[in-house]
């Protein structure tokens, strides 16, 4: 996928400006909070827009020395970035300690490296997936297994809906390995060490199988590009259930022109909710000492608190876009609460959103996202899903599982020698 980059400069020339990028997601708030961070501080930034394959783009940028001063970066690309000396680890002392204080624990200890370097501070969380029923369909709350999930997909099959399901499987690396991550997770194994793992792995994708087999799913799934496809097919009103992010409630009220998404309670044998993705503010490790205290209180102002002490950004990203942030605070501010109901539909609206808060609070963050090698992997795992599974049908759920995991030791062995 080729890159497309649009330059903007916001605030004063008088000084150099910072410089920073990120990938085209709600690009008017992301130039919004630059433009009240240069209104605030006086400062100049120069912000690329980056459409397209951010990661080659950014990888480009690092080889050509041009990469940017504050940067976005999935896990997996800081975990990456991070093992070829990209990074610059951040100082927890000083002006960022105060965002630090009441951040979640989990999002801090999940955004070090095996050094137990800070290389992030969190943008967003990504996820955690969560299953929802369409509001237009009758869905049991006590699917408690994915068996379970499959029984009541075929009896709405048989009912008339002709493909009930709704999967995230898009051809990028957050979309079907991620989905494969949280169903895992959802049966308790949040390691591809795990003794389960070979176990859990074959029985995800016999899940996957079955779907395509008996077409519980759209027949395009497995051909998608990116979120907007499933997004638009769940608004349709014409399936029954989705397991994907939980803030695609808001993408997918939006779609609909009403709200849809009924949070169900997560099938597993644990229902281990993920955040599969962990979305990172990151410094470059060779930034001019003269512009990096700059170029850090933008990345606090960014992903922690302003000059007030409010985590400000991250309350909007999450009542404006329904993101999943690092400061519970936010989840247990009634005001917030009531603003993210516009998101889910009555009766049992308050419900919902609890369920949701609950979701995230009980989350974990995905390990194997958090391997410089884990991309390399992701690729390679969702060619064999996508093509050997699910397209052409040549080798058996046991088989992919046996192939993935083979796969996963052997680059983890080749990036340690």
């Amino acid at each position: 996928m080729d890159s497309t980059v649009h330059s903007t400069l916001i605030g004063s020339a008088a000084e150099p400006p910072i410089s920073f990028a990120f990938w085209n997601v709600r690009p008017d708030v992301v130039t919004d909070n630059l433009a009240r961070f240069a209104a605030e501080t006086g400062a100049s930034i120069i912000a690329h827009e980056i459409a397209g394959d951010y990661g080659s783009w950014m990888d480009h940028a690092f080889e050509t020395s041009a990469a940017p001063m504050v940067f976005y970066a999935q896990r997996a690309e800081a975990a990456q970035w991070d093992a070829r000396g990209f990074l610059r680890a951040l100082e927890e002392t000083g002006p960022l300690a105060a965002s630090l204080a009441g951040m979640d624990a989990r999002l801090i200890e999940g955004a070090r490296n095996a050094a137990g370097d800070l290389i992030g501070l969190t943008y967003y969380n990504g996820g955690p997936f969560a299953v929802f029923a369409h509001c237009d369909h009758a869905v049991p709350d006590d699917l408690t297994s994915w068996d379970a999930v499959l029984d009541h997909l075929r009896a709405s099959q048989r009912g008339g809906i002709a493909h009930p399901f709704v999967p995230r499987w898009h051809d990028s690396q957050t979309g079907l390995v991620w989905s494969l991550l949280c169903h895992l997770a959802s049966e308790g194994v949040l390691s591809l060490d795990d003794a389960g793992a070979p176990e859990a792995m074959t029985a995800a994708l016999r899940f996957f199988d079955t779907l395509c087999r008996e077409a519980l799913v759209p027949p395009a799934a497995v051909h998608d590009k990116g979120d907007t496809p499933a997004v638009i097919r769940w608004a349709s009103g014409q399936h029954v259930m989705t397991f994907t992010m939980d803030y695609l409630a808001a993408d997918a009220a939006q779609q609909a022109g009403r709200p849809i998404n009924v949070p169900m309670a997560l099938p597993g044998a644990t229902g281990t909710a993920l955040f599969p993705g962990h979305a990172l503010l990151c410094l470059n490790a060779r930034i001019d000492p003269a512009m990096r205290s700059r170029a850090e209180a933008l990345l606090t102002y960014l992903g922690g608190r302003d000059a007030t002490g409010r985590p400000g950004v991250h309350q909007r990203w999450l009542t404006d876009c329904l993101f999943a942030v690092p400061y519970p605070e936010l989840d247990r501010d009634r005001a917030v609460q009531a603003a993210l109901g516009r998101f889910f539909p009555a009766p049992g609206t308050q419900d919902h959103v609890a369920r949701l808060i609950e979701g995230r609070n009980r989350a974990q963050v995905s390990p194997p996202t958090q391997q410089a090698w884990f991309l390399d992997w992701s690729s390679q795992a969702d060619d064999l899903i996508r093509h050997q599974l699910l397209h052409e049908r040549r080798l058996s759920p046991a088989a992919i599982a046996d192939q993935l995991l083979h796969r996963w030791n052997g680059l983890r062995k080749a990036a340690r020698s």
